[in-house]
């Protein structure tokens, strides 16, 4: 049996980082890989198309790319960060990637219920506070661990 994995996008190193520690709390032997800019999750879109992760944890707010890369953005997405994580949710499901997503943002649900209303239970809506409990409590059920 092949260990857990799941997908951080997360642009604040700092929140990554104790993020990560909170899954690897929870979840003993997991792999976490951590991306920070939308350019990123689609340059390594296409490896979770052969080993698909268990489930996703998504900040909604990011930026495309860091201030040091020079990756030219599609036109959807120049000044449009706070969407970020809906198009990384839209490019999952249109390769076919049915993952569970956890979105984990300091947006209000009012902020995102329409953009995500289309996914379903496939998608948990947690907002970014304190504790991570609610954070591993909502993946736990989404991918029944």
């Amino acid at each position: 049996m092949r260990p857990m994995k799941l997908v951080l996008v997360e642009d604040n190193y700092a929140q990554a980082e104790s993020i990560q520690a909170a899954l690897r709390g929870s979840f003993p032997g997991v792999a976490v890989d951590v991306i920070s800019t939308e350019s990123e999750f689609h340059h390594r879109i296409s490896s979770y198309c052969s080993s698909p992760p268990d489930g996703v944890v998504l900040d909604m707010m990011f930026r495309w790319c860091n201030a040091n890369e020079m990756i030219a953005a599609p036109t959807d997405v120049l000044n449009a960060t706070s969407t970020a994580g809906v198009r990384c949710i839209n490019l999952l499901r249109h390769l076919g990637l049915t993952s569970p997503v956890v979105v984990y943002t300091v947006l209000d649900w009012s902020d995102v219920r329409e953009e995500l209303a289309a996914e379903g239970d496939q998608v948990r809506f947690v907002p970014k506070q304190g504790s991570f409990s609610e954070l591993v409590a909502a993946l736990k059920e989404l991918i029944g661990k």
